[in-house]
């Protein structure tokens, strides 16, 4: 029988799982103030990330380029990313090993009342998020007396509005800064690979919902040094077939000019 028709055949008598959480939310507030030119930033870090059948972690890293556009306004420009590994359990039934990656492109506009030496400011941005999850022993399962087909990869692209408020204080030669954030998606889609037939494997997508998640960020630099340690956490709430994602994530970043 011809490869094609029997995988014809096989995807024809199976059930497709049902989706877990396949994309990770990622922010971080802009970190530049307008202090009279433009900055970059780079840093790295360590990542992790847990929901419903789904526990991840893994290094990550970003950069950031800010500038003044006048006494109050900032604008900025970032990109954030991890490498992680896993478990995922796409099927309800049991964990499977994932592995994969999570980015997110953003340009962010800041106001700050009182310039580059005022004590807080607001933000507000546009973000695209990719996160891709792949499955190292996906295959068929059995549920519930079903033969059940699992996605041997997921591909989530995302759309994501984040804003927030963030305060900071001096003490000598340190900063000190906390912020707190809300990021408003209406949704985007998940692409999945099922390579059960090989290469005549099926193809599909799922819309995902619109959600929102919120967040927090504290900072601590030292501006003589050029350096700036700071940690985040965030939650999603769950709405549609999304589910509640809890991350954090800890950073250093260096200031580059």
């Amino acid at each position: 029988m011809p490869r094609g028709l029997a995988a014809l055949l096989l995807l024809l008598c199976v059930q497709a799982a049902q989706a877990a959480q396949f994309h990770l939310p990622l922010h971080a507030p802009p970190r530049v103030w307008p202090e009279g030119k433009a900055s970059l930033l780079m840093g790295g870090g360590y990542f992790g990330a847990g929901a419903r059948g789904l526990h991840v972690d893994g290094p990550g890293g970003g950069w950031e380029v800010g500038a003044p556009m006048g006494e109050r306004l900032s604008g900025h420009v970032q990109a954030l990313g991890t490498a992680f590994t896993g478990t995922l359990d796409p099927l309800g039934s049991r964990s499977r090993k994932t592995g994969g990656m999570a980015g997110a492109l953003e340009a962010d506009l800041a106001f700050a009342p009182g310039g580059a030496q005022g004590s807080w400011r607001l933000y507000a941005g546009a973000q695209l998020g990719l996160t891709v999850l792949s499955l190292s022993d996906s295959g068929p399962a059995f549920k519930n007396g079903r033969l059940v087909v699992e996605p041997d990869t997921a591909l989530s692209l995302t759309f994501g509005l984040p804003g927030g408020v963030e305060a900071r204080r001096e003490w000598g030669e340190w900063r000190g800064s906390a912020a707190a954030y809300l990021t408003l998606s209406p949704g985007g889609t998940t692409f999945f690979t099922f390579l059960v037939a090989g290469p005549a494997g099926m193809r599909s997508s799922e819309r995902i919902d619109p959600f929102a998640a919120l967040g927090t960020r504290l900072r601590l630099e030292r501006p003589a040094w050029r350096l700036g340690l700071e940690a985040g956490l965030s939650e999603s709430a769950p709405s549609g077939n999304n589910e509640a994602v809890t991350a954090a994530y800890g950073a250093l970043m260096v200031r580059l000019f």
